[in-house]
Order: C-alpha cells, then structure tokens, then sequence
C-alpha cells in the first residue's frame, strides 16, 4: 500500500475516533473499516488477517457496550420500555435545534420525561436519568478506548509488516 493510502486510513481513523464523540457520526464502524481495508488491501496476508481479527474483536466490544450498558441502567429502574427510545427521539429533535451538544441534551430530556409520566415521581425520575448518563458516559468511554485501540492495532501492523 502506497504512503498516500496508508495517511487516507490514518486520517479515516482520525475522524472515527472523534466521530465516537460525536453523536451521529458512525465513529467506531468507520475505525474498523478502516482498518479492514487496510488489512485487505495491503496483501491481506496471515498477519494482517490476525490483526484484523484483533480489530474486529475490539469493535465487537465497543458496540456491545453501546447498547448493553445504557439498556441494563435503564432495565434497573423497571422504566417504560420504550424509554430509550423516546430518549433516542428527543436527542434527534435535540440535534437539529442545537447541533452536536442538543443530541445528548436531548436524549437525557427524553428519558427524564419518560420516566416521570411513568413513575410521576421527579425524584426518581432525575435519579433514573443520571444513572442512564452514566451508562452512556461509560458505553462512550470503552467505544473511545475501543476506537483507538483499533487505530493503534493499525499501527502495529505497519511498524511489524
């Protein structure tokens, strides 16, 4: 693979792991896939294939994160069920009425008015939308780990192939 293609995946990385950050941009599938071309496209040798194994392995860890640590916060306080996803519909309409900052702004609305019209109890409610936050604070933080844990696998392969 010439210089310039292995810089493109560099940059491609670059932008999945601040994409990981930022809601709506698919920063961790865009990490990996990266990656795999990389692996693919680069000889797709016996090295590389193992490499892309690691890769894929730390994204599988990175989206299962992403769904199930948000799901068992929320499963906990025996919520509505469709409380992530009135949470998931209150960051969208967040996002476009202030981009980037009003997805998780929105999100956190959503579940907190979920829960209340469920519970009526606004104690709880708040208590139940700080729990869920974290969760995600925690989903975000392994995808970030994950994310640049794929981007350095990328650069091992460089350095040993």
């Amino acid at each position: 693979m010439s210089a310039g293609s292995e810089l493109l995946i560099a940059i491609i990385m670059a932008i999945g792991i601040i994409g990981t950050v930022i809601p709506f941009i698919p920063g961790l599938a865009l990490v990996w896939f990266a990656g795999a071309i990389w692996a693919y496209f680069d000889g797709g040798d016996g090295t590389r294939m193992w490499l892309l194994a690691l890769m894929t392995l730390f994204a599988v860890i990175g989206f299962a994160a992403q769904f199930l640590l948000p799901a068992a916060a929320v499963k906990s306080d025996s919520p509505p069920r469709n409380t992530l996803l009135v949470g998931g519909l209150f960051g969208l309409i967040g996002f476009f009425i202030v981009p980037i900052i009003g997805a998780p702004i929105g999100f956190m609305a959503g579940v907190y008015a979920s829960y209340l019209a469920n519970t009526g109890d606004s104690v709880a409610a708040w208590k139940s939308t700080i729990r869920t936050a974290i969760a995600f604070g925690w989903a975000l933080l392994i995808q970030v780990f994950c994310s640049v844990a794929i981007a350095l696998t990328w650069l091992l392969g460089l350095i040993i192939t």
